[in-house]
């Protein structure tokens, strides 16, 4: 016996500038979950100026999280 799934999947975003006028209360409530341990974030971080192109094809291809930092001095 086999059995078919089909779902429909709807993907919706919106532009931060469609919200410029609230920029100041989200930043304080993203702050207070990130102090509170309620939001994590998350990055991808590479080392050094040489590994820059790298940082750029793994962030083209979807093969980083978050925010992509390159460290160049510590």
């Amino acid at each position: 016996m086999s059995y078919t799934l089909n779902n429909r999947v709807k993907m919706e975003g919106f532009l931060v500038f469609d919200f410029a006028q609230r920029y100041e209360e989200a930043r304080t409530e993203l702050l207070t979950w990130i102090k509170s341990g309620q939001l994590v974030p998350r990055m991808t971080e590479f080392h050094g100026l040489e590994s820059a192109g790298e940082a750029f094809v793994e962030l083209l291809a979807g093969g980083t999280v978050g925010t992509t930092i390159i460290r160049v001095a510590e």
